[in-house]
Formats: structure tokens, sequence, C-alpha cells
């Protein structure tokens, strides 16, 4: 049955999930596409405000088992999950004037112990593409840190 789900959205007889809830983020809050120049700095600003922020599974922080929060509901709760900081940081870099075509985040599986489903942000920059991972104290290239996951399906 699985094999014939993923055949399903392979093939869009069926919209993927991480889709849906990717679309439904972006209704919810639009992007805004700033015109500044990108720097690295930039990256590291917005990877070190988002490590100001506490860790918060879903269920603790909306009451639900998986919700994909806006941006705005990041900041005024200081508080999310992987996939809140990777949608945070996607928002936070288009607005500092990164493009859809630098930045992509990524559903992974784990590829070290725990093995867990976990959302990443890669960010081409210098054309080298940095991984912004709420477990990794600072912006990785993805080279080095590739091993660690397994990228399952990338939303720009």
């Amino acid at each position: 049955m699985r094999y014939l789900l993923i055949l399903f959205i392979l093939t869009g007889c069926i919209q993927n999930p991480y889709e849906i809830k990717w679309d439904a983020v972006q209704e919810r809050q639009p992007i805004i596409q700033g015109i500044k120049t990108p720097t690295f700095e930039t990256i590291k600003k917005v990877k070190a405000e988002v490590d100001s922020y506490e860790y918060k599974n879903d269920i603790n922080n909306f009451g639900i088992s998986d919700y994909w929060a806006t941006p705005d509901e990041v900041k005024l709760k200081k508080a999310g999950d992987c996939e809140d900081f990777a949608i945070y940081e996607y928002y936070a870099l288009r607005k500092e004037g990164f493009t859809k075509k630098d930045l992509t985040i990524w559903i992974a599986n784990e590829a070290v112990w725990p093995y867990r489903p976990h959302a990443i942000l890669t960010v081409e920059f210098n054309n080298v593409k940095y991984v912004l991972d709420n477990e990794i104290p600072k912006p990785m290239p993805l080279e080095s840190v590739k091993n660690r996951y397994q990228l399952v399906h990338g939303l720009d």
C-alpha cells in the first residue's frame, strides 16, 4: 500500500502531503521577497536568531501532533520544531534578498541515530550549499554533513 501511495504522489495523481502543508503556510503568510544583496553574515544572523528560540514539539506548542507554523507564529511563541525553524529561516532569508532558487526546505530522515524524520533548510551562497539545522550550531556546507541526512523531499 505504501508503494502505491508513493507511486500516486510521484505520478501526480495525488498531491504530496508535504506540499499541502507548505502551501497552507504560504496561504496563511505570503512570502515577501527582499531586494537586499545576500551575504553570509545574513545567513549567520538568521541562524543565530532561530537558535535563540526554544525547541518545542507540536503537541506542547500547538496541541496537535503535526502543525507547520508560520514565521509570525514562531516569532510570537519564540518556539517551534524543526520544520517551523526551517520555514522561519526560509522566509527571513527571502526577506533579506535570497531568492527561491537559493533556498530549499528539505524533509529528511536522519541517517544517524535516532533515525527520525527531520526538516532542514539549504541555502546556496557563492556556489556552496549550506545547511541550516536546529541541531547544528552554525551554517555548515552540505558536503560536510550530507551523511547525517537522507533527503526525502525538497520544498521551495
